[in-house]
C-alpha cells in the first residue's frame, strides 16, 4: 500500500507457475538485502515515488511490468528484463563488479564504486537519461541511447547514439562516440555548449553527415574532438 515499507532480509524467489503480480504503491519501499530471482512470470508495477531496492542479483522471467514511475536499485548483475518508461529511474549502485544484460530504461544512473566498474553483457537502450560521471564501463558500445539526453559534466566510457539525442550543458565525453547505423542516429548540441570527446567519433550512417543521421551544432555550442572523427556513408 502507500507508504508502506517492506525488507526482505534473504532472497526473494518467485516460483509460481502462473503469473505474479506485484504491486507498488505510492511512496512504498521495498528492500530485499539478497537476490531477487523469478524462474516464472513476475510483474511488477512501480507507481510514483516507489523505491524497490535489490542488494544481490535480479533475475526475471519474460514479463515486464509497469515501469514508468518510481526508482529501481541494484547493487549486484542485472537481467531483469524491465521496460522503463515514464519518470522511471534505475541506479547501479554497486560496490564491486556489475554484469548487465539487455536493460531497456528510461533513465540509467550508474554509481557504481568499485575499480571494476559495470561490465555491459548484451544490447541496452535508454530512452530518457543516462548519467555516469565517475564508474568504468566495459562495453559501453552497447548502450544505445535512443533519444534522451547525457547528463552530469563528464561521462565516462563509450556510447552509441541510436535516434535523436541533445546535449543540453557542458559535458565531458571519456570514450568514443558511435553512431548506430541508421538514418536516424542524429545528436543535438545545445546552444552555447560545450561537448568534449576524448576518444573517437565513428559515424556509420545511412546517409551524409550533415543529413538526418549525424550531428547539429546550433549557435554558440562548442564540439572539440580529441581522437578522429571517422564518417562512413552509403550515399
Amino acid at each position: 500500500k502507500s507508504g508502506a515499507n517492506v525488507k526482505v532480509l534473504g532472497d526473494f524467489i518467485v516460483k509460481s507457475t502462473s503469473k505474479c503480480t506485484f504491486v507498488m504503491g505510492l511512496s512504498g519501499t521495498l528492500v530485499v538485502n539478497g537476490d531477487l530471482t523469478a524462474t516464472t512470470a513476475l510483474k511488477i508495477n512501480q507507481n510514483e515515488g516507489s523505491y524497490l531496492k535489490i542488494c544481490g542479483n535480479f533475475t526475471r522471467g519474460k514479463e515486464v511490468g509497469s515501469f514508468n514511475a518510481g526508482v529501481l536499485e541494484v547493487q549486484g548483475n542485472y537481467n531483469g528484463k524491465i521496460v522503463g518508461s515514464g519518470t522511471h529511474l534505475v541506479i547501479l549502485s554497486g560496490s564491486t563488479l556489475q554484469n548487465i544484460d539487455n536493460l531497456k530504461a528510461q533513465n540509467l544512473h550508474i554509481e557504481n564504486t568499485s575499480t571494476e566498474g559495470v561490465n555491459f553483457t548484451g544490447t541496452s537502450y535508454i530512452y530518457g537519461e543516462i548519467k555516469n560521471e565517475n564508474t568504468p564501463l566495459n562495453n559501453g558500445k552497447s548502450i544505445h541511447l535512443y533519444g534522451g539526453t547525457i547528463g552530469g559534466t563528464r561521462y565516462i566510457g563509450d556510447i552509441r547514439i541510436e535516434r535523436y539525442v541533445s546535449i543540453k550543458n557542458d559535458i565531458e565525453i571519456i570514450g568514443d562516440m558511435y553512431f548506430y547505423e541508421n538514418d536516424a542516429a542524429h545528436i543535438t548540441i545545445s546552444e552555447n555548449t560545450d561537448l568534449t570527446i576524448q576518444g573517437n567519433v565513428n559515424a556509420d550512417v545511412y546517409t551524409t553527415i550533415l543529413d538526418e543521421s549525424g550531428m547539429t551544432i546550433k549557435s554558440g555550442a562548442n564540439v572539440k574532438v580529441l581522437g578522429d572523427f571517422i564518417v562512413k556513408s552509403t550515399s
